[in-house]
């Protein structure tokens, strides 16, 4: 009952406070860019019932919670990125109205916000014509806010906003070194240290030379480092010289940065194990702060470490963290450098970036080593969220020719530019196990190898595929029904959500096609023959991905490993309900498990969660279907 009565009595403090917008206060404190404390009663405390939410905008968070979470992924941000931003923002508020008198006005439909902090607009430095200066709009020309798109005040606030801006900023953040100021105990703390986090009185802050002062919790010996970032990885199949690891994305909820994966616990181990040299090909990096610290430290003491990634056309990767691991790294080379280079491919035309990327998703270790598969190194990809599959082969026949394709690569040959690998095919690793590798664009894998295969087969073909457009492999699928085999299909929901999707072809000449309801996405590319081969990599059934890009497949014949494959896709076919053999499922709304609460935009529209359409019943009723 005291409880009730307290309540009561603050909420009727905060709603008689008497505020007048034509009456100046002093802002007395600053929280963030978008909270702060105006003195109405005049007193220079900093009051509970004073805090005031500034009306139309939101500036980005100075500490770990759900609203930086929500940030990184709605803006595609790194946690140093968001935090940056957030810490810009702070600093501006701070410099345009901390310790100076404001006019504070309420603007929103509602004066108090769910927290209870007036919900006001806030001018300041007002000349003479009583002409003020409106703090929504200068903070959002300065980059360092985006619009609340739900507020009153959007429309008008629009043309202030400036996200090209915000970009420029992200990259300035860049050159901070921010750090968690524990203000009780005077200790600086590093921004992974959890426990920095965890005192009442921590602030950010930017200390470029700072010495670090943590708690001993914070800072372990080399010898605990070492301990503590080792991992027992039990694969989900293994032969002599081959582990797979299955990555299941309906299992997870939404997507990490915690390498909570097998296959990223996999992929750990090994650049720690490296005693010689790392060689990657990877799309891009984003969230995956273990294994760029594994590269780091492993560089560090002495391994060659060098990559390859993919840049677009503007010279920018699709994952907003690879231009920072770049830097960190070095010796990393992308496509975009022999772009306007006049250089001539196949067909003796200039060499255009714009239809082709580097796809790869491979790491050779020691030139003994490879790993590879459909797993990109993000948040969602071997974070866990999509459904991905990953091997690890020990073979140094099998990393010679991926140590030759990344080199060619590593000296600016890519795409239709490289040269075609030779002795490929049929490399036995051990006794139950043979190896092809073939790389795109050079070795027309579906026009060849894998069109034979599919044409021979007699039992069963299974698929699990992202992107399935390209009409010779549809054919190919199409015959194989035609003449008894048992041909089963899973796709993807956003991929079958586009125009060119195949889903509709298959079912139509009577071949089961399931479309994944699931939030991430079936990321795989693979398909088992026969319980007899395994076509497993980087490669889409697309044209683009055999003719254009760099990517690599292989074909794997072992009949145990199939065996093992062919149960794992029965069990993902079986989770999968039959309504969507002929239905397809939306990628982001009700339809899909998780995808309105995963805080990504899975069908690609712009739009988030609750801010999607196809999300608004889900999120109004908070529940998961």
């Amino acid at each position: 009952m005291k409880k009730i009565l307290a309540i009561a009595f603050i909420l009727t403090i905060v709603s008689t406070l008497p505020v007048s917008a034509s009456v100046e206060h002093k802002v007395i404190k600053v929280i963030d860019g978008d909270t702060v404390y105006v003195d109405f009663n005049d007193n220079g405390i900093a009051e509970q019932d004073e805090k005031v939410r500034v009306n139309g905008i939101d500036t980005f968070e100075t500490k770990l919670n759900d609203g930086l979470n929500w940030q990184m992924k709605l803006y595609n941000l790194t946690q140093d990125e968001a935090l940056g931003l957030g810490y810009y923002g702070k600093e501006f508020a701070k410099k345009e109205l901390l310790n100076k008198s404001v006019k504070a006005e309420y603007t929103a439909g509602e004066k108090f916000d769910k927290n209870n902090r007036h919900l006001m607009s806030l001018y300041y430095d007002c000349d003479r014509h009583g002409k003020c200066k409106s703090y929504e709009k200068e903070v959002l020309k300065a980059g360092l806010a985006t619009i609340y798109t739900k507020s009153n005040l959007a429309d008008e606030l629009k043309p202030y906003q400036k996200l090209d801006k915000i970009k420029v900023n992200t990259k300035k953040s860049h050159k901070l070194n921010l750090v968690i100021f524990n203000k009780k105990n005077g200790k600086y703390h590093k921004l992974d240290c959890k426990y920095g986090w965890m005192s009442s009185q921590q602030e950010l802050i930017n200390k470029p030379l700072v010495k670090y002062a943590p708690a001993s919790c914070c800072i372990m010996s080399k010898a605990s480092q070492y301990q503590e970032k080792k991992y027992l990885v039990i694969p989900d199949y293994s032969s002599k010289n081959l582990s797979l690891f299955y990555i299941d994305g309906y299992k997870y909820k939404r997507p990490s940065v915690k390498p909570r994966t097998k296959a990223a616990k996999a992929l750990i181990k090994e650049i720690q194990n490296a005693k010689e040299s790392i060689y990657f090909a990877i799309y891009g990096i984003a969230e995956q702060p273990d294994i760029e610290k594994a590269l780091i430290n492993t560089k560090r003491r002495g391994v060659e470490v060098k990559g390859v990634v993919d840049m677009t056309q503007d010279n920018k990767n699709i994952y907003s963290g690879t231009e920072k691991f770049v830097e960190s790294i070095g010796n990393i080379h992308n496509d975009y450098e022999i772009a306007d280079k006049n250089v001539k491919d196949d067909f003796d035309k200039e060499f255009d970036i714009t239809a082709a990327i580097m796809h790869n998703k491979f790491f050779v270790f020691d030139q003994k080593k490879v790993f590879t598969g459909s797993t990109n190194i993000s948040n969602s990809g071997i974070g866990g969220y999509n459904t991905n599959v990953n091997v690890l082969i020990n073979s140094p026949e099998i990393a010679a020719l991926y140590t030759k394709e990344f080199k060619q690569m590593y000296d600016l040959k890519f795409h239709t530019i490289k040269e075609e690998l030779k002795n490929n095919k049929n490399i036995q690793i051990d006794n139950d196990t043979k190896v092809s590798v073939f790389f795109a664009p050079k070795n027309k894998v579906f026009a060849n190898e894998l069109h034979y295969l599919l044409k021979s087969a007699q039992k069963t073909i299974y698929v699990e595929m992202f992107y399935l457009t390209n009409k010779y492999l549809v054919n190919d699928l199409i015959f194989a029904k035609q003449r008894g085999v048992d041909v089963k299909v899973i796709l993807d929901a956003s991929s079958a959500n586009n125009e060119f999707s195949a889903h509709n072809k298959l079912r139509s000449a009577g071949i089961p096609v399931k479309i994944e309801n699931w939030g991430g996405k079936m990321h795989t590319k693979a398909a088992i023959i026969d319980n007899e081969y395994y076509a497993i990599g980087s490669m889409n059934w697309t044209g683009k991905a055999e003719l254009h890009n760099d990517e690599n497949l292989l074909i794997i014949q072992n009949s145990a490993l199939a065996k093992n494959a062919t149960k794992h896709f029965n069990h993902l076919w079986n989770i999968i309900p039959d309504k969507y053999l002929t239905e397809t499922p939306k990628a982001e709304g009700i339809d899909s498990k998780y995808s309105c609460f995963d805080g990504m935009d899975n069908d690609h529209d712009g739009k988030v969660d609750c801010y999607d359409d196809d999300c608004l019943d889900c999120c109004r009723a908070k529940i998961i279907k």
